[in-house]
Order: structure tokens, then sequence, then C-alpha cells
């Protein structure tokens, strides 16, 4: 794999850094969440070149939040949760100094399952080299794992 970024990483025992730097297709948007039907508030309505600001009506909020669900990927998802759950679970090992005291071992174990799990579900619609990155992730948390419960 060379010394990309996860490889660096893993030898410091640190969480890789986000994969925003990933290039994506242009068919692929960036992971974002949807605004909840509350939080797009208002509309611009012209009135003689003057843009007014209105509230939107129910049916309009569920329409904008049908579009954004429409638009969401899954996939976006879990790679955002797969890296929630690297970056907690290294946080849970305790490995450095400013980590230590946040050490719970039952959590990081249930991280280490976690990103088990979500990576065989992304497996087959993820590319090839991201699924290894994971992977690699997760077998530097299986043996930091294993170094620090056992001594």
């Amino acid at each position: 794999m060379g010394d990309d970024a996860a490889t660096r990483h893993e030898a410091s025992g640190e969480p890789p850094a986000p994969d925003d730097e990933r290039p994506r297709p242009p068919d692929e948007p960036a992971a974002t969440e949807p605004e909840q039907p509350g939080e797009a508030e208002t509309a611009e309505s012209g009135d003689a070149g003057e843009a007014r600001e209105r509230s939107l009506t129910d049916e309009e909020r569920a329409e904008l939040y049908k579009q954004q669900l429409k638009e969401l990927r899954l996939l976006d998802i879990a790679r955002d949760m797969m890296l929630t759950v690297v970056t907690v679970g290294y946080q849970k090992l305790g490995l450095t100094d400013e980590t230590r005291e946040l050490r719970d071992l039952d959590d990081a174990h249930l991280a280490i399952e976690l990103l088990r799990a979500v990576i065989g579900a992304v497996e087959p619609v993820a590319a090839t080299e991201e699924i290894e990155t994971y992977r690699s992730t997760l077998a530097q948390m299986q043996l930091n794992y294993a170094r620090v419960a056992g001594g």
C-alpha cells in the first residue's frame, strides 16, 4: 500500500485523516445531512424586484425534505459513520497520554465490531482501495486493542 495517510496514521496509533481528499466522481456528492423540515423556514418571493422572505408551508417543507432525501446516498452516511467509529474507537483505546483517561475497552471493542460490520455492508458498493484502507485501519485497531487489553 505504500506510504499513504492511513499507513502513517496506523504507525502512530491514531485514526486516519478524513477521506476528504479522495477524488469523487462527478456524480458522487459529498456526504451531507438533509435539513430537517423545520430548518429551512423561509423562501424568497419576488415582488417588483424586491426579495421578501416568507414562511414555507408544511407542503413546501415536506417537498424540500423529500428532495434532499432523494439526493442522499447511504454509502456517504456509512463513510461518515466509519470515520466516526474509528475516531471514537481510537480515543476509547486510550493509546496516548492525552486519551489514556478516556480508555474504555468495552467501547473500543464495540467500535472494532461496528467497523467490521459496516465494512462488510459497504464492500459490495465501495471502491476497493477505500475498503482496503478501512480493513487496514480495522486490523491496526485490533492490534492496538490486543496490546492494551493484554498489558
